[in-house]
């Protein structure tokens, strides 16, 4: 999907709902660079109230990799974060105990 037709999907999805309920919006990938990308520009998400991000795919990164990934997309952004951790990928990740905050 191109950012045009995301933006798109926003704008129709904020004015249909107009604030009657939360957005989640997803925001997420295989390049955690271009995710952090994204993320840099708030009026990406304008309207939203929290993001989601699923666990890199095609790819299978390691625990530390995963931990990396998330922490780095906890960094950058600017909405409250749901990680959409998909078993078994991250059991591992999910006990660790390891804050994405710093």
């Amino acid at each position: 999907m191109s950012q045009e037709e995301k933006h798109k999907i926003r704008e129709l999805v904020v004015n249909q709902c107009k604030g009657k309920i939360p957005i989640v919006m997803g925001c997420g990938g295989n390049n955690t660079m271009a995710v952090i990308e994204e993320l840099k520009h708030p009026e990406n998400f304008h309207g939203v109230d929290a993001l989601l991000s699923v666990c890199p795919y095609y790819n299978k990164p390691s625990q530390e990799g995963l931990y990396q990934h998330f922490k780095a997309i906890a960094t950058y952004s600017p909405l409250p974060y749901c990680f959409y951790i998909m078993f078994p990928d991250a059991q591992e990740l999910i006990f660790r105990g390891k804050p994405l905050y710093d």
